[in-house]
């Protein structure tokens, strides 16, 4: 960034010297202004050009051989899981809970099927106590 500002110094005050005669009906306060301004974004600039930071075209996205048909699988899963209230997806220890959690109103959602099952979502905080005494 140092180099920028050094550049855009560099490049702005020689402007400055070059350009005031030619815009002599320019008051020095708005041409002071226009450099104030100009030598910021004219370092900025060059920092983005130095770094690549400047938006570029983005390269077609690659997928894998299946990996749409199993992303409109999970899709198709999580979207049956949110309409049937009454289904449940965690582990068999837990379908209870999750079950319970569903039927009082809790926002569940199915992230995604696993190599271990399926992982749920709960907007909710477990008293673990609480939990361990009903169970």
């Amino acid at each position: 960034m140092v180099v920028a500002v050094g550049l855009a110094f560099g490049m702005g005050i020689p402007a400055g010297f070059v350009l005031r005669p030619r815009l002599a009906g320019l008051s020095d306060d708005a041409f002071g202004a226009i450099l104030g301004i100009g030598i910021p974004v004219i370092a900025v600039a060059l920092y983005c050009l130095f770094t690549g930071a400047f938006p570029r075209p983005r390269p077609e996205r690659w997928t894998a051989p299946g990996q749409e048909e199993a992303m409109a699988r999970i899709a198709a899963e999580q979207q049956a899981y949110a309409s049937d209230t009454q289904a449940t997806a965690a582990c068999e220890h837990l379908r209870p809970v999750e079950a319970a959690m569903r039927a009082a109103g809790v926002r569940t959602q199915l992230l995604a099927t696993s190599g271990t099952g399926r992982a749920v979502w709960a907007l909710c905080q477990i008293h673990e106590r609480k939990l361990r005494q009903a169970v």
